[in-house]
């Protein structure tokens, strides 16, 4: 007798993320015909299906009696393939075929009469391959880990070949698959589509295996299914995990892959010879006991994927993100990598393919035993556009890029925070790697050995307008050319710890390097001479500290008075600056070297402090503030006080001054607001917690909508 479970609340337990959000959508197919209902707890023995109250017992039979237009809706409870009219108990071949033209819901009470009254996540529906039943499932039967499949199980849960786009499957959790058959029987334990084009929404695949492809789900032989709001949680196979795509094509949205395992590569979600389409998608404390720890592609498989998150993954060899190879093309925008851990290339690996990395961030990725805490990049094809690497870390070389004979095109990037335990704490280029960095700045990066910003060995790179500061090594602190010959045009070095930028036996300056200006001279100035070629050397070039100066990621602003301020080729400068900003700036002057245009119209605070460090209840409090440049015409209508707490009290009593320096007095009893000074310029939020900042403008990661600077009121105004 097979044992029926109790009717709870369906929760899967994610040991390794805090959340996973699926979209409860709720969509009937145009045209249905007619309804078939099906509960196991239902005791009917003929003529059932019409209703509720005489459901099928077992969706087999509903699906032997299902015609095209028709709907399926399965009440709450746990299903299994061999049972049913026509099926052989403990049949491993069993499996709910789907049906063009026919949509099948789960998610019901089994009382609803309409399909927006059921519960999907309270109503949890199981199709199970358990078919022997002695799995260790929980309480709503669902397998939450392989390990504790037992016995033998079907090969395929569900199957979902041949069949058109008319046919769905909606609002189940598909478990217990265990395909260790032969062909095609090794693959696709939770559900198999050889040429299927079904529609899938609101599935949980869940403890699913596979000894060769996908053991959540594979998709073969021109597939192409669309999946909306899915997740792949604790699937294992030796290639695909969670999902394993074969010369076939796939649209997944809203889709989550937690917890699965490939023994060789790809651990949530691997392919070859596909087209791949991903929206909104994680994937989440997956592994790759090889490479691709979250997502695998090669062989000429080409992956558009927007708003994609990787975190936490892990490889045994490389890419614990993301690996890409054997000719893929992947483009990836509105993407981030955060605490993934490989031997190297921790956050994103291509090799032998090409990546497009667009609007993305890269932080605290880990290398743990060699190269490429962040990315990296071998015989591939790399554009990079707006993104951030942050805080990655190498056992060896390249914090946050290795390149080895790749030259990816860097413009309006930020490295920041990253390290190496022996060379190039952010970027290490070898074997005729010839990057190009427009627009690039590398701030606080540290090398233990040589280049804390970046190491070159080997070919022949091109620096335009980028900023080189406050990076450390142990020798050399921002730039090592060990070999090779890199241009440098309007590039700004300063700030370094052990040399700005020093040439190693094998390395030199290609001819044409020129603008530039480095704050270190002689050998520590990659022997460049004051004057000659129009570069500066041995001058501060007054930067401001990294910080948002408008744009997608922080950097250093010029200050006023910098020596780089128009001191740049206008012939080589490109279009824009990191931030997007229009170069020149005023238009019609001359390009700035750095990765920053300085903007004399937009004026910025550069001091702000109380002229009483303790100012009392009884008394009015005074700001001195303090601007980067001489502004005109400013007058109490300029400030004004803003509720953005327990405001009592809004007056501006009093500005006065002239220039560059303003004393703007606050009235008696202000208190919890802040006060904001509308001036041309985007919104700078300056912490007065301490009574008094130096170097400003400070972003404290405050948002308001607001346009101007806006200045708290430290807590001791009353």
């Amino acid at each position: 007798m097979k044992r029926t479970h109790a009717r709870r609340y369906l929760f899967i337990s994610l040991l390794m993320l805090a959340s996973v959000s699926l979209l409860l959508a709720v969509r009937a197919p145009a045209g249905a015909t007619g309804t078939i209902y099906v509960d196991t707890n239902s005791g009917c023995n003929s003529a059932c299906g019409a209703s509720w109250e005489t459901a099928h017992p077992n969706l087999q039979d509903a699906l032997l009696a299902a015609a095209n237009g028709d709907q399926i809706w399965v009440s709450e409870g746990v299903y299994y393939p061999d049972e049913g009219s026509g099926q052989a108990d403990g049949d491993r071949s069993a499996s709910f075929a789907l049906l063009d033209g026919v949509a099948i819901y789960g998610g019901f009470a089994g009382d609803e009469g309409s399909l927006d009254q059921r519960d999907v996540v309270g109503n949890p529906t199981v199709l199970s391959g358990d078919i022997d039943q002695d799995d260790t499932v929980d309480a709503n039967g669902v397998v939450t880990d392989t390990a504790n499949i037992s016995g033998a199980n079907v090969y395929h849960v569900v199957n979902g070949s041949g069949v058109d786009d008319t046919a769905s499957l909606d609002g189940f959790t598909i478990t217990a698959g265990q395909a260790n058959g032969t062909t095609p029987d090794n693959s696709g334990g939770g559900m198999l589509i050889a040429g299927g084009h079904p529609s899938l929404r609101e599935l949980t695949f869940s403890g699913n295996s596979a000894s060769t492809y996908g053991g959540g789900l594979h998709n073969d032989d021109g597939a192409s299914p669309t999946i909306t709001s899915a997740l792949f949680i604790n699937n294992s196979s030796t290639l695909g995990g969670g999902l394993y795509s074969l010369s076939s094509a796939s649209s997944l949205t809203d889709v989550d892959f937690v917890g699965n395992l490939a023994t060789n590569f790809g651990g949530g979600l691997g392919s070859a010879n596909s087209d791949l389409s991903l929206t909104n998608v994680t994937f989440a404390s997956n592994r790759a006991n090889g490479s691709g720890g979250g997502m695998y592609a090669h062989s000429s498989t080409q992956i558009e994927a927007t708003m994609v998150v990787f975190n936490a993954n892990s490889a045994g060899v490389l890419g614990a993100g993301v690996y890409n190879t054997s000719n893929a093309q992947v483009a990836l925008s509105q993407a981030e990598f955060s605490a993934n851990s490989a031997n190297y290339g921790a956050g994103l690996a291509t090799n032998g393919a090409s990546v497009t990395l667009t609007q993305a961030v890269l932080d605290g990725n880990t290398a743990v035993a060699t190269q490429a805490g962040g990315m990296y990049n071998s015989s591939a094809d790399v554009s990079l556009s707006q993104v951030v690497f942050s805080n990655n870390y190498a056992k060896t070389d390249g914090g946050a890029m290795f390149n080895t004979n790749s030259s990816p095109v860097l413009t309006r990037v930020t490295f920041s925070g990253n390290s190496a335990d022996s060379d190039g704490g952010a970027v290490y280029n070898q074997i005729s790697s010839s990057p190009s960095f427009t627009n690039v700045t590398f701030s606080g990066n540290a090398a233990a050995a040589f280049g804390g910003g970046l190491y070159h060995a080997s070919g022949s790179p091109s620096i335009l307008n980028s900023t080189f500061s406050d990076n450390s090594a142990g020798s050399v602190g921002a730039l090592y050319i060990a070999g090779g010959s890199p241009l440098l045009n309007n590039v700004i070095v300063a700030n370094s710890i052990g040399g700005d930028c020093v040439l190693g036996a094998s390395g030199s300056l290609a001819a044409g390097s020129s603008h530039n200006l480095i704050e270190d001279t002689g050998s520590d100035a990659c022997d460049l001479s004051d004057g000659i070629d129009n570069n500066i050397v041995g001058e501060d070039p007054n930067l401001g500290s990294l910080q948002d100066n408008g744009g997608a990621m922080n950097t250093h602003a010029l200050l006023t008075g910098s020596p780089a301020i128009d001191a740049g080729d206008d012939a080589g400068c490109p279009a824009t600056d990191q931030r997007g900003v229009a170069r020149p700036q005023p238009a019609g002057g001359q390009c700035d070297l750095g990765a920053v245009e300085y903007d004399d119209t937009n004026p910025q605070v550069d001091e702000i402090s109380l002229l009483d460090s303790n100012p009392t209840r009884s008394e009015n409090v005074a700001f001195l503030v303090t601007f980067t440049e001489a502004v005109v015409n400013v007058d109490a209508a300029d400030f004004a006080l803003t509720n953005e707490g327990t405001l009592t009290g809004t007056q501006i009593t009093d500005v006065s001054g002239s220039g560059l320096t303003y004393s703007v007095t606050v009235a008696t009893g202000s208190q919890g607001g802040l006060l904001r000074l509308d001036l041309p310029g985007s919104a700078t939020i300056v912490d007065l917690a301490n009574n008094s900042i130096t170097g400003l403008p400070y972003t404290d990661g405050s948002a308001y909508a607001v346009l101007g600077i806006k200045l708290y009121l430290p807590a001791t105004i009353r």
